[in-house]
């Protein structure tokens, strides 16, 4: 606001100064001339400070529409974040699942393959197919 006062008195000292040697030219009372000079330089002056009100509004409604921009997509990544997060667990929690199931001891041997105790008590053994046979 103080540049538009500063421009505002300066163009008013200008126009006072270009006032008085066009009245040396002219015969016109210098009272009328200084009273219209100085409302040309207000308006001018309204209109600077209206335009930069204008463009400052325009440029803070910009800001704020790229700051929620901004807010938005790290929302968004956060949330794709916590889905990522909770899917990796529940793969782990279902692999620790499968890996608790593993063979826990071995009972001999049955027709040369190493016999298994399952955790049902069940025996059996590994065949060449890799598939568990049981045993009666």
């Amino acid at each position: 606001m103080n540049l538009i006062k500063k421009t505002a008195i300066a163009l008013s000292l200008f126009a006072f100064v270009g006032s008085t040697a066009v009245l040396a030219q002219t015969k016109e009372p210098v009272k009328t001339t200084v009273k219209k000079d100085a409302k040309k330089v207000e308006q001018k002056a309204n209109t600077t400070a209206k335009k930069m009100d204008a463009k400052a509004t325009k440029d803070l409604k910009a800001v704020k529409m790229e700051t929620t921009k901004k807010a938005d997509v790290a929302k968004k990544d956060v949330k794709a974040t916590k889905k990522d997060m909770t899917s990796k667990a529940n793969t782990t929690k279902k692999e620790v699942k499968n890996t608790t199931v593993a063979k826990t001891s071995t009972a001999g041997t049955y027709n040369g393959h190493k016999v298994y105790v399952g955790p049902n008590g069940g025996k059996y053994y590994i065949n060449s197919n890799g598939n568990k046979t049981y045993i009666k």
